[in-house]
């Protein structure tokens, strides 16, 4: 009894855990503009320069349901990409043999603020943190 007692509380976690990661992955469902960029690049592990952006209405990202996702630049799209989310990670694949690992630091109805490390070669690459609102549509 005491065995079907923990197993039953394990399952019940186990489904809460998976019904929380859903609702966060539904979260990134639909479009989001470009809010600010700031960035901080790096040249031999040493910082070498930083700065940031706010133009608006430049840039959006959609997700689709499916893994799907679009780029648009002044709303025309131009690129498709395959996304993947698991757990504060997001996983972005433009058709390249390399994926993106982009982490996501906020996720709400509105924000969402994401941090990746973009490299140039193996000397020089630039950790760069972009927000987005939602785009209510």
């Amino acid at each position: 009894m005491k065995k079907l007692a923990i197993f039953t509380v394990v399952l019940l976690l186990f489904s809460m855990f998976n019904a929380c990661e859903e609702e966060e992955k539904n979260l990134l469902l639909g479009k989001w503009a470009f809010v600010s960029l700031s960035w901080i690049e790096y040249e031999d592990g040493v910082q070498v320069d930083s700065g940031s952006s706010t133009q608006s209405d430049i840039l959006y990202l959609e997700f689709f349901k499916g893994g799907i996702g679009c780029v648009y630049f002044s709303e025309v799209e131009y690129d498709t990409f395959i996304w993947e989310k698991d757990g504060k990670t997001l996983i972005v694949n433009e058709g390249t043999v390399d994926e993106q690992e982009i982490t996501i630091i906020t996720l709400t109805k509105s924000t969402l603020v994401f941090e990746m490390t973009v490299y140039e070669n193996i000397f020089y690459y630039s950790v760069q943190t972009m927000t987005m609102s939602k785009v209510d549509e």
